[in-house]
Parts: C-alpha cells; structure tokens; sequence
C-alpha cells in the first residue's frame, strides 16, 4: 500500500518562478504578504467569472510535474471548469483557453435564446 505523500508548498521568486518552501511557516508567511501577487489573471465573460490563480501548493501529488496555478470558470452557482499547470507562462496560456471557452458557452447561450425568440 503506498503512503499518502508529504504535501510540498511552494512561493514564488521576483520572476514568477515557483521555489519550494523549506517549511509550511515560510510558505504561509509568504502566502499572506503576497495575495495579490497569486493573482495571474481574473476576468468577466459576460457572467462567467474567469480566474487563474497560484494556488502554492502542489495539488499533483502522485506526479512528478507540481500543479501549482490553477484556472476554472464560475458562474453565480457554481464552478464550471478547472485545470491546473505548473508555471505561470503555462496558467496564462490555461487562462486564455478559459475565456475562449466560457466566450463559446456565452455564444451558445444566446444562440439557444435566439432560437427561442423565432
């Protein structure tokens, strides 16, 4: 039976590169002074709220590639979408397949209201 892994917690250097924390205190400590700097992108389409964020820390236990930023699509109910990446080049890149998502479920949303009005 394998045993659960010990989480890894990451922060992020001056150039937006994961380091990993030497303890959960560091990490924590750099979590709380740095909010704004997770941020990687947030937009609106339309309703859909589109967020990509550091997430600190590695959600891709059993894998050798961490899974630190993560992108998903909210709409007032619930969260509709989610992916993770590893570096903030590749959360941008996973942001922007978001919008182009969430801008086709708009687009089919008012083709389907359109249907209806004819």
């Amino acid at each position: 039976m394998k045993s659960n892994p010990t989480p890894k917690y990451y922060k992020l250097d001056e150039q937006r590169n994961p380091v990993l924390c030497k303890t959960i205190l560091e990490w924590g400590e750099w979590m709380q002074r740095h909010d704004r700097d997770r941020i990687v992108k947030q937009e609106s389409v339309g309703p859909l709220w589109v967020s990509t964020v550091f997430l600190g820390l590695d959600h891709n236990l059993f894998g050798d590639t961490p899974a630190l930023f993560e992108t998903m699509i909210f709409d007032e109910f619930h969260d509709d979408y989610q992916t993770r990446s590893s570096t903030w080049d590749e959360a941008l890149i996973m942001h922007e397949t978001a919008v182009e998502i969430a801008r086709a479920k708009m687009q089919k949303a008012q083709e389907i209201l359109d249907g209806r009005r004819t």
